[in-house]
C-alpha cells in the first residue's frame, strides 16, 4: 500500500542553447523515426528472467504535430495479480520537455492510475491506488521524465532526451513512481559499441542496445533480467492453487449482508462430515482467492488434515461482485462474517469448530470479526500488524525500508512527510470524498482503518490466538508480532501462542515463477503444519 502527499518545489534546471542545437541534430541522426511525420510501426519485446519469458512489451513512437508520443502496453501475466500496464508519455519536440504522462496499471478487478502533467512551469503528480492515493501539486520545477527500469516505452523517451542533449554523458532528472515520487538523478553514457548505460541508486545499472533505426533493441540489467526484441506473442497464466491433499475443491458463492456474491473455493477433506471449518482471509491488496498463492497452499494442507477450508475472491475481484475501491474496514468485517456464517449453515461443518486465519491486514479484520461473531472459535494471525494500517503501518514500512537500505534516507523522509500531510488532510476533512485539483478522491478506506490496531482490541477476545510471523518480514516488522503476543497475555481468558519462522518473509518463503502459474511463495512446510496441528488441538478440546 503506497500512500503519499506532499508539495515539493525544486530549482529549475538550466540548459545551454549550443547543446540544445547540437542535440536536435543528433536526435535526427539517432532517432530518424522522430524526424518524419509518418507513425512508426509498433515493436514487440519479451521480458526474460533466469531464462524464462515472463512478460511482453509493445511500444509505439510517433509524432503528433509538434509533440512526440511514446506509448506502450506491458503485460506481466506471471505477477501475483496478472498485471497489465498501459502508458502514454507526450514530449514537446523542440525542447524535449514532458507535457503529459498517464499510466494505468490493471489487475483483475482494479485499476491504479498515475498522471504527471505540466502546469505553469511545474509538474503535478496524482496516483490513485483506490484504497490510498498521492497528490503532489507543483512537486517539481525541474525538467524530468517518469522512468521505470522494466519499461521500454519510458526508456526510449529517456534516451531520446539524452541524445538531444548532444553529450556523450549526462545527468538527467527522473521520477520512479513505483519507488518514490521524489525526483532523482540518473547518469547516462554512450559507449563505443552502440550501447547506452543508465545508472542510478533508484534504477540500478541498465545496458541499452540501440538499433540502426534508433529504436531500443534490448535492455539488460545487472540483476539479470532482460527485455529483448521479439515477435508478438500472447502469454497465459493461472493462479497457483495446488490440489494435492484435498479430496475435492468445490466452487461456492457466499452472499454478503448487502446482497453481493463472493466467489470462492471450498477445500474439502476425505473424512466424513461434519468437518471443522476454516476461513482464510488474504492481505489488503486486491488478491484473488489464492492470496497470492500463499492461502491456497495452506487451504490444501488443512483439507489434507481433515478440515474444510474456504477462501473467497475479495469484493470486486472477478468473479466476486462489488467494487474493490469502495471497501472499508466495515465491509471487510461484514464480508468475513458472511463467509463464517456460510460455513455454519452448510450442514456439513461442525459449528463448534469454525476458525479464521488472517494474513497481514486480514489479521486485523479477523480479530475484529471474532470479537462479536459467536461462531469463531480461534484465530491464527499470519504476519499481522499490531498497529493501525493507516498511517502507522505505512510509517513502519518506510522505516524498515530505510533500515535495510532499500530506500535512501532522503526518500524515506520524503515518504514520511507525505504520510503526515495525508493524515492531516483526513483529520481536517469531514467529507468522505474531497476534490484535489482535477481529481476526486475517497478518504473512507484510510479513515476506517485509522487508529484501530490489534494490540488495543485483542483484550476483548476470549478465544485462542496463534501468532505466526516471518523473521524477515519486509511488510510488517517482526517486532509487531511480539507486541500482539504481549497484549494477548494481559487477557483474563483465552490462550495464546507465538511462532517466529526463521529465514522467511511476509509470504513465508521465496517467491518463484513457474509458468503457467503466477508468482507464488514456496512456503516453509513448517507454516501449514503448524497451523493444522494447532487448530486440530483446538478441535480435540471442543473448539471454544
Amino acid at each position: 500500500m503506497k500512500i503519499k502527499l506532499a508539495i515539493g518545489h525544486l530549482r529549475k534546471a538550466t540548459r545551454a542553447i549550443g547543446a540544445f542545437t547540437a542535440g536536435v541534430l543528433l536526435l535526427g541522426l539517432f532517432f530518424p523515426f522522430l524526424s518524419g511525420c509518418a507513425p512508426k510501426e509498433e515493436r514487440s519485446y519479451v521480458l526474460e528472467e533466469s531464462g524464462i519469458i515472463i512478460g511482453t512489451d509493445i511500444v509505439k513512437v510517433h509524432r503528433d504535430g509538434s509533440s512526440i508520443c511514446f506509448s506502450g502496453e506491458e503485460q506481466r501475466p506471471y505477477r501475483q495479480e496478472e498485471t497489465v500496464i498501459k502508458r502514454e508519455l507526450i514530449m514537446e519536440e523542440k525542447t524535449m520537455s514532458l507535457l503529459d504522462y498517464n499510466s494505468k496499471e490493471s489487475v483483475p478487478g482494479a485499476t491504479f492510475e498515475t498522471t504527471i502533467s505540466e502546469e505553469g512551469g511545474s509538474y503535478s503528480l496524482f496516483a490513485d491506488y483506490l484504497t490510498t492515493f498521492e497528490y503532489l501539486p507543483g512537486f517539481s520545477n525541474e525538467k524530468l521524465l517518469p522512468f521505470e527500469p522494466q519499461s521500454v516505452c519510458l526508456t526510449e523517451a529517456l534516451i531520446s532526451r539524452f541524445l538531444a542533449s548532444g553529450h556523450d554523458e549526462s545527468k538527467l532528472k527522473v521520477v520512479v513512481c513505483s519507488r518514490c515520487p521524489m525526483p532523482a538523478d540518473v547518469t547516462i553514457r554512450k559507449k563505443d559499441d552502440g550501447h547506452v548505460l543508465i545508472e542510478s541508486n533508484q534504477t540500478g545499472r541498465l545496458k541499452v542496445q540501440i538499433g540502426k533505426d534508433g529504436r531500443v533493441e534490448n535492455i539488460t540489467s545487472r540483476e539479470g533480467w532482460k527485455l529483448l526484441t521479439a515477435s508478438p506473442r500472447t502469454l497465459k497464466s493461472r493462479p497457483y492453487a495446488p490440489q494435492e491433499k484435498a479430496e475435492r475443491v468445490e466452487e461456492v458463492a457466499v452472499t454478503t449482508v448487502d446482497g453481493k456474491k463472493l466467489a470462492g473455493s471450498l477445500y474439502l477433506p476425505k473424512k466424513k462430515s461434519p468437518y471443522p471449518g476454516v476461513v482464510l482471509l488474504s492481505d489488503i491488496p486486491p488478491h484473488d482467492r489464492t492470496g497470492g498463492g500463499l492461502l491456497s497452499q495452506i487451504a490444501d494442507s488443512l483439507a489434507g488434515d481433515g478440515m474444510a477450508a474456504l477462501i473467497c475472491d475479495k469484493r470486486g475481484i472477478p468473479p466476486s461482485e462489488g467494487t474493490f475501491g469502495q471497501s472499508t474496514l466495515l465491509t471487510d468485517i461484514n464480508d468475513l462474517n458472511s463467509q463464517v456464517e456460510y460455513l455454519a449453515y452448510r450442514g456439513d461443518i461442525d459449528r463448534d469448530a469454525i476458525y479464521v486465519v488472517g494474513h497481514g491486514g486480514g489479521g486485523l479484520v479477523s480479530i475484529l470479526s471474532a470479537i462479536d461473531n459467536p461462531y469463531i472459535g480461534a484465530c491464527v494471525l499470519l504476519g499481522a500488524p499490531s498497529v493501525p494500517l493507516f498511517p502507522d503501518l505505512l510509517i513502519a514500512r518506510v522505516n524498515l525500508a530505510e533500515e535495510r537500505g532499500t530506500l535512501t534516507s532522503e526518500e524515506a523522509q520524503f515518504k514520511r512527510q507525505e504520510i503526515a500531510s495525508l493524515s492531516e488532510l483526513i483529520q481536517r476533512e469531514e467529507k468522505s470524498e474531497v476534490k484535489l485539483g482535477k481529481h476526486t478522491v475517497s478518504l473512507e478506506w484510510m479513515r476506517s482503518y485509522m487508529g484501530i490496531d490489534i494490540s488495543s482490541v485483542v483484550g476483548l477476545l476470549e478465544i485462542p490466538v496463534l501468532v505466526v510471523h516471518g523473521e524477515n518480514d519486509e511488510a510488517v516488522p517482526v517486532g509487531q508480532a511480539y507486541q500482539i503476543y504481549d497484549a494477548l497475555k494481559t487477557r483474563q481468558k483465552g490462550e495464546e501462542e507465538i511462532e517466529i519462522i526463521p529465514g522467511v518473509d511476509h509470504f513465508f518463503g521465496p517467491l518463484v515463477v513457474k509458468p503457467p502459474y503466477r508468482e507464488h511463495p514456496k512456503i516453509s512446510r513448517r507454516v501449514p503444519d503448524l497451523i493444522s496441528y494447532w487448530l486440530m488441538k483446538k478441535d480435540e478440546k471442543g473448539g471454544k
